[in-house]
């Protein structure tokens, strides 16, 4: 979405956001808050981290310990484990979805799966009037079903 208004100088033509959480509650916003400044959650078992990180991250289900995609999200040090991403990340909240669609100066369009539990293609609608939904995927659609999803983005893009 930033890129599509040009804020670091990149030839955009055009944007695509799947599965963007555009409603936030007060009560989620502080949870986010609250997340970041939790201690670092360390384990001693390299499989037990990656675990834990499929499940933070709604991927549970769809990719298993010792994967490639579950390594990913796991760095070792000292000989424990934890989760790659700082926990500051989860001050990022809501995005400015008016500002960066109002800054945007290629399309953008919007899609989310039919089983995304964390927004719907009603939400979507208000910033994108032709928001899509990916028939039977949830919030991880580029995960689920990633030819379905490259080929919204390839029809999309026509």
């Amino acid at each position: 979405m930033a890129l599509a208004g040009g804020l670091f100088g990149v030839d955009v033509i055009a944007a695509i956001g799947i599965g963007i959480k555009v409603v936030w509650t007060p009560e989620e916003l502080a949870w986010a808050s609250a997340l970041a400044t939790r201690p670092i959650k360390w384990f001693e078992d390299g499989a037990e981290a990656e675990a834990f990180f499929l499940r933070v991250s709604g991927l549970e289900g769809l990719a298993t310990p010792g994967g490639e995609l579950a390594a990913s999200g796991v760095v070792a040090e000292g000989g424990r484990y934890r989760l790659a991403a700082d926990p500051a990340g989860a001050l990022v909240g809501a995005p400015p979805m008016a500002s960066l669609m109002a800054a945007a100066s290629a399309p953008v369009h919007l899609a989310c799966g039919t089983r995304d539990h964390l927004t719907s293609v009603e939400q979507l609608r208000r910033f994108d009037p032709g928001a899509t939904e990916l028939p039977g995927l949830g919030h991880n659609a580029h995960v689920e079903d990633p030819e379905r999803t490259w080929g919204f983005v390839a029809q999309t893009l026509g």
